[in-house]
């Protein structure tokens, strides 16, 4: 295994020190949580050895070349911290590795540029390569031109969901309808946010192609889009509007994409909904759809909003001013009391 752009200088025993420290942490909660073999809890992990070295570039079949649509190692990151451990050693230590990245910490740990590389060895097949790029979490192409854009409404995009359809009336052959409700297959069984980016397309191409996070600061992150862009493709500038659209209305679009183009049943938009922050997802069923355009009007606010809620507010009357004005006539004398009062 391979620790890529530690950004703090560590020695190759410091790295040792801290990896060891931040996996046996991992552990810890895991064990906490009732989800990790407790006798582990005071034992020492398995010694990590790591010194520096320049890591090899993955070379790729030729055959396989051209279905390569990342770059496997940066050229900036060639120089690496090498980590070995024992085979047995690697048995407890991959669990909490794979956590390690998945939560984010490791970017934590050693800055927003580090990456884990699992190297395989020998000739490697396209899958050996494509494992390569998942455990190096790395998203720019070489031979594919791609961008980012921020969408600050995503809370996860590996909130798994299993797919069911809504009921549909079936149709004959000759396009009429039956009258009989069916529930047609779902496209997969389990499908996330990530895997639902690969969904729309725009000439016969995909809009994104996945979804990041990348770390700012020690302790927070942005979501981001990864979508081509291609300033020679005469699509570029409609693809560009719509990129922008759709990361700004996050949850609203996507609540009207799964339910009116996918079909997917009530249960599984609202899973799905889970992958936004909560604000963000209790407000998309009120956004209105455009089939034509592909686009959406997210509701921001109802208007009659403070009337429908009324009952949980105390300190709501609905008891409303009169608009019409009163006027109050007074005698002579009693206007003259009044005033000497």
């Amino acid at each position: 295994m391979a620790l890529l752009g530690v950004n703090n200088g560590l020695c190759p025993e410091g790295v040792a020190q801290v990896l060891s420290f931040r996996l046996k942490e991992t552990e810890k909660k895991l064990i906490n949580a009732k989800q990790a073999d407790d006798e582990y809890y005071d034992l020492a992990l398995p010694p990590i050895h790591v010194y520096s070295k320049k890591l090899r570039e993955l070379t790729v079949p030729d055959e396989d070349k051209k279905r390569l649509s990342f770059d496997p190692i940066e050229d900036k990151m060639q120089f690496v911290y090498h980590i070995e451990a024992t085979e047995m050693g690697w048995r407890r230590l991959t669990p909490l590795v794979d956590i390690f990245i998945r939560s984010n910490d490791l970017k934590r740990t050693f800055g927003p540029k580090a990456h884990l590389l699992f190297l395989p060895k020998g000739r490697p097949s396209i899958s050996d390569a494509r494992m390569y790029q998942a455990k190096a979490r790395i998203g720019m192409g070489v031979n594919l031109a791609s961008n980012l854009i921020e969408c600050s409404e995503v809370y996860s995009f590996d909130v798994e969901v299993k797919v069911k359809m809504a009921e549909i009336e079936e149709v004959n052959p000759d396009g009429t309808l039956t009258g009989n409700m069916i529930t047609p297959p779902p496209p997969y069984k389990n499908t996330t946010l990530r895997r639902e980016l690969a969904g729309p397309m725009l000439n016969n191409q995909p809009l994104f192609y996945t979804g990041v996070v990348t770390a700012v600061g020690s302790d927070t992150g942005i979501s981001r889009l990864v979508y081509p862009y291609n300033p020679k493709d005469p699509a570029n500038s409609e693809r560009q509007k719509r990129v922008r659209h759709i990361a700004g209305n996050m949850a609203a679009w996507w609540y009207c994409y799964w339910t009116h183009v996918m079909g997917y049943s009530d249960s599984t938009v609202k899973r799905l909904l889970n992958s936004f922050y909560f604000d963000r997802a209790v407000m998309a069923p009120e956004a209105q759809w455009d089939p034509e355009r592909m686009e959406v009007k997210a509701t921001g606010h109802v208007d009659n909003y403070i009337e429908e809620n009324a009952e949980w507010d105390p300190f709501y009357s609905d008891i409303k001013e009169p608009n019409d004005k009163v006027e109050i006539t007074f005698d002579d004398d009693t206007r003259m009391t009044l005033m000497n009062a």
